[in-house]
């Protein structure tokens, strides 16, 4: 750990905490200036929306499924002004209510759809705002638990930078276009991976506010993983480093 006297390493985590917290609405700011508030991959149209409207105004139980009908109006129309065509779905009389089945195992963009037309309304920008709203979330679990922590701080603010140097990227290739991707999701869990891994190779007293933070940050993960498996590979990082530092730790105590 670095050393610093009192009063300086006040100043220094006063001024890491409001520096993440700029970093993370130049974050947000950059992510609506590219226009990712109206990017959307074809996934969430064709699968999440139609599973999530199918549930919300048809009463379609909560299962991954949707009705036939209502994919097919949304991926036949998505190019006439998507918004317009999600209002339009929302109240269809007469279409297919055949079931369509969920593709994959990866249905977790589906969950975050649902919460974000719970949370901000039924709209493409919900989803790009619910993922800012659980990346803020997952940005405060760290400050909360990191509040005393100048290294760990400082660990927050090289994420954010580098999350925030990498979206000028996204609008280069049409396949990518947003942070809601499900191939670019598991930047969504960045703070929460660097935040275990701090955990699990520091020695420290563990507080309450220590396991919220890690519930908070180990549930942002789980979304990350249920909605693209191959980041599975986060929880096994985690996993491997935790044991790999109890090893140490039991050895050489």
């Amino acid at each position: 750990m670095f050393l610093f006297t009192r009063q300086p390493q006040k100043i220094i985590r006063i001024s890491l905490t409001a520096t993440a917290v700029c970093l993370f609405l130049a974050i947000t700011f950059t992510g609506f200036r590219l226009g990712m508030t109206k990017q959307l991959h074809l996934r969430y149209t064709a699968h999440a929306i139609p599973a999530v409207i199918s549930h919300m105004f048809y009463q379609l139980k909560w299962d991954y499924t949707a009705y036939e009908g209502v994919a097919e109006f949304l991926v036949k129309n998505r190019h006439n002004g998507l918004e317009d065509v999600l209002d339009q779905a929302c109240s269809l009389n007469d279409f297919n209510r055949k079931l369509r089945f969920f593709p994959y195992d990866d249905k977790g963009y589906a969950s975050l759809t649902l919460i974000a037309f719970k949370l901000f309304g039924v709209s493409i920008s919900s989803i790009f705002w619910c993922y800012v709203l659980l990346l803020g979330v997952s940005v405060a679990a760290m400050i909360m638990a990191m509040i005393d922590d100048i290294v760990g701080l400082i660990l927050l603010n090289l994420t954010l930078g580098g999350i925030c140097a990498a979206l000028p990227a996204f609008p280069v290739s049409d396949e990518l276009a947003s942070v809601t991707n499900p191939r670019a999701i598991g930047i969504l869990s960045s703070i929460a991976l660097v935040h275990l891994l701090y955990y699990a190779l520091i020695r420290r007293t563990t507080t309450a506010i220590d396991i919220l933070a890690a519930l908070v940050q180990s549930s942002i993960i789980t979304l990350v993983v249920f909605s693209r498996s191959s980041e599975i590979w986060q929880v096994v990082f985690v996993l491997a480093v935790s044991g790999s530092s109890l090893c140490f730790w039991l050895i050489h105590r």
